[in-house]
């Protein structure tokens, strides 16, 4: 799958558990470019897997869009390099500070 460029599971109200950190960890997903999982219900925190981990290099476009999520947002300016859109609205559990270089978008607390 390192060829995959684009992975949308939106309106997918149907999954569940954990955000799986093994998507961020290997390279299986190095191709990633746009990563949308909207609208369902994952619980738990951004894997540091995804930040840190190899998976998610050429990443440039994440939306967690009412994803249920909680935590602590990771700092993704100097770990994610490519990512240009970060979408976090609709997840009130999740908390931190956007760092210098990120823009925000829609509601966030």
């Amino acid at each position: 799958m390192s060829k995959l460029q684009q992975l949308r599971l939106a309106g997918a109200d149907g999954l569940s558990g954990t955000l799986p950190a093994t998507w961020g960890a290997g390279r299986g997903l190095a191709g990633l470019q746009q990563l949308t999982l909207t609208v369902s219900n994952f619980k738990g925190s951004i894997p540091d897997s995804w930040i840190s981990g190899p998976g998610f290099s050429n990443l440039q476009f994440l939306s967690l869009y009412n994803v249920k999520i909680t935590g602590t947002l990771p700092n993704v300016t100097p770990r994610l390099p490519s990512l240009q859109s970060l979408y976090l609205n609709g997840n009130p559990g999740l908390t931190g500070t956007l760092q210098h270089g990120c823009v925000c978008v829609g509601q966030y607390s």
